[in-house]
C-alpha cells in the first residue's frame, strides 16, 4: 500500500513506517494517533516546554485497536505505565477506570496480576494488607487459597506465595521453614516436611552434606506426586530411608554400589539371608532403591532408650551381626566398612539383628589406604563389632576419650583415639606386638566393666583379630555358646 506522503509527515516522529502503515489501514489519522503518545495532564505540557519526548508507549497497531474498541486516548493515557495495550483493554472491559487501577499500581508491579485482582473482586484495601513483598498475581493466589495476610507475612520474604501455600498445606510453620537450607525453595521444603524430614530429624549440617541428594529427592516423580504415601524411617551421612506401604525406599548417591552388594548377597543365599537386608527391586534412576522393610528400632535407638542390654542379648545380637558379615563375605563382599549401632535394625518379629546400609561396602580383601577403613567404628568390621558389643554391654564407647582426654560421644573424637591405637605415627597399621601393647589399657577397661565372661572374651578377641578372622571368630562364638 502507498501512503500519502503529507499524511505520513504529520504523524509524530516516534512512529515508525510500520506504525504509520497500521494507523492508515485502521483509518487513524495523525491528530488522533498522536494523542495516544501524550502524558496525562500538566506533565505533557511540561515535557513539551522543556523539549523532551518520552518513549513511545504504544505501537501503531495497538493504537488502531484502541480506536476500533472505542477506547479514547484521554482514557488510555491516564492508566499507569505498568499497564500495556492488552491490560488496558481488559481493564476497560471490566469497566475499571484508570484511577481505580492506578491505586493498585502504586504497590504492585505486575499489570496482569492487577487485572486478576480487579476481575476477582479483591479490593485495594484487602490487597494492600499483603504488602509489597508479593506480586499482585501472588496476592490473588493467596486469597484464592484462603491464606490471610497476617499468616502469609510471617513467612520469610525469600518464599513466594506458591511456596507459602505449599508450606501451609504441609503444616510447616514459618519458624520450621527457616530451619531448612536456604538453597531449598518452599515447595521443596514442603515435600521434605511431608515425608518426615523435619528440622528435628535432619540438621542443617546434614542438609548441607545431603544437599544434592535432597534436591534430587524433591524432584523424584514418585515422591513429588505422592509425597503423602511416604514416611521417614531414618537418615544417615549419605542417604535417606523412607517407608512406602510394606517396603523401604532408600535414596542415596551410592545407590548403584549398594544395589550390587545386596544383589550379590541375595543371589548367593537364594534370598534366604538371615542378617542382611533383602532387595525388592532394581535401582530407580540413579538415587532410589526399594528394599525389604524390617519392622523394629535400630540398635542405636534401643541403646538410647535402655542405655545397655542384658548379656544374653549382647551375645545373641553380636552373633547375628557376625553371621551377617559372613553372609556378606560368602558373596565376596569382604567389608561392610560402616558397622555401628545405627546400621543394625533389631527385627521386632524375630528379635534378630539385620545389617543395613551397604553403601560403602567393598569387595577388596584388605584396605589399602586410610580412606578405605571403617568410617566410624573400627579399622575393620571385627574391630567395629568389638566396639558395638562393648557399647551394648556398658552403654559407653570403648574408645571414649579424645586427644584432650575428655569423655566424648562425638564419633570423630572417638576415631582419633582408636586410630592412635591401631596406627603408628606414619599412619600405617600397627604391628601385632606393638598393637597388643597399646590395647592393654582397653583390655583392662573391658575386664573391669564387662561382667559377662563370654562378652569380655569376644570383645578382646575382636579387638585384636585380623580382618579375615571371621570363621575363627564364629567358632569362638559357638564354643562360648555351648
Amino acid at each position: 500500500m502507498t501512503l500519502d506522503r503529507d499524511i505520513q509527515e504529520e504523524y509524530d516522529e516516534r512512529f515508525s513506517e510500520e506504525d504509520k502503515k497500521h494507523l492508515i489501514e485502521g483509518e487513524v489519522y495523525p491528530k488522533q494517533a498522536n494523542k495516544y503518545l501524550q502524558k496525562p495532564g500538566m506533565l505533557n505540557k511540561l515535557l513539551e516546554l522543556i523539549g523532551v519526548k518520552h518513549e513511545k508507549r504504544f505501537s501503531g497497531g495497538e493504537i488502531s485497536e484502541f480506536v476500533k474498541k472505542s477506547i479514547p486516548p484521554e482514557q488510555v493515557i491516564r492508566y499507569h505505565e505498568r499497564f500495556d495495550y492488552l491490560t488496558i483493554t481488559f481493564l476497560n472491559n471490566l469497566k475499571c477506570p484508570p484511577e481505580k487501577a492506578n491505586r493498585y499500581a502504586k504497590i504492585f508491579k505486575d499489570g496482569w496480576g492487577i487485572v486478576d485482582l480487579i476481575r476477582d473482586g479483591i479490593t485495594f484495601k484487602q490487597a494492600k494488607k499483603y504488602g509489597r513483598k508479593f506480586l499482585a498475581m501472588e496476592v490473588n493466589d493467596l486469597v484464592r487459597n484462603g491464606v490471610p495476610p497476617e499468616k502469609a507475612n510471617r513467612y520469610n520474604a525469600r518464599f513466594t506465595a506458591l511456596d507459602i501455600i505449599e508450606l501451609i498445606k504441609a503444616n510447616c510453620s514459618p519458624k520450621e521453614a527457616d530451619q531448612y537450607n536456604k538453597r531449598f525453595q518452599g515447595f521443596g521444603i514442603a515435600i521434605l516436611y511431608r515425608i518426615g524430614l523435619k528440622p528435628g530429624k535432619i540438621s542443617l549440617t546434614q542438609q548441607d552434606n545431603l544437599r544434592v541428594l535432597l534436591g534430587k529427592l524433591i524432584y523424584y516423580n514418585e515422591i513429588k506426586l505422592n509425597s503423602k504415601e511416604f514416611s521417614l524411617l531414618g537418615t544417615g551421612s549419605s542417604g535417606v530411608v523412607l517407608l512406602k506401604k510394606d517396603n523401604a525406599w532408600k535414596f542415596s548417591q551410592q545407590i548403584r554400589q549398594e544395589y550390587e552388594s545386596l544383589k550379590a548377597i541375595q543371589e548367593r543365599s537364594n534370598g534366604n539371608q538371615k542378617n542382611i537386608l533383602g532387595l525388592k527391586g532394581e535401582p530407580q534412576g540413579d538415587i532410589a532403591l526399594e528394599t525389604e522393610y524390617i519392622p523394629g528400632d535400630t540398635l542405636e535407638e534401643i541403646l538410647v532408650q535402655q542405655q545397655s542390654l542384658p548379656s544374653d542379648k549382647v551375645f545373641k545380637y553380636a552373633s547375628g551381626i557376625l553371621n551377617g558379615l559372613i553372609e556378606m563375605r560368602t558373596a565376596e563382599i569382604m567389608h561392610h566398612r560402616d558397622i555401628k549401632p545405627k546400621n543394625i535394625i533389631i527385627n521386632e518379629k524375630t528379635d534378630e539383628p539385620v545389617i543395613i546400609d551397604l553403601g560403602v561396602a567393598t569387595t577388596k580383601r584388605w584396605p589399602t589406604q586410610e580412606a578405605e577403613y571403617n568410617k566410624a567404628y573400627g579399622t575393620h568390621d571385627l574391630v567395629a563389632l568389638a566396639q558395638v558389643m562393648y557399647k551394648m554391654a556398658i552403654g559407653e564407647h570403648l574408645f571414649s576419650e579424645s586427644e584432650t582426654m575428655e569423655v566424648t560421644k562425638v564419633k570423630y573424637d572417638i576415631r582419633d583415639e582408636r586410630e592412635a591405637v591401631y596406627h603408628n605415627e606414619q599412619g600405617e597399621v600397627e604391628g601385632n606386638e606393638r598393637l597388643s601393647e597399646k590395647l592393654q589399657p582397653y583390655f583392662q577397661k573391658v575386664d573391669q566393666k564387662v561382667a559377662d565372661e563370654r562378652v569380655r572374651t569376644l570383645v578382646k578377641h575382636c579387638l585384636i583379630a585380623k580382618p579375615y578372622h571371621f570363621r575363627k571368630t564364629q567358632r569362638l562364638f559357638k564354643r562360648l555358646a555351648a
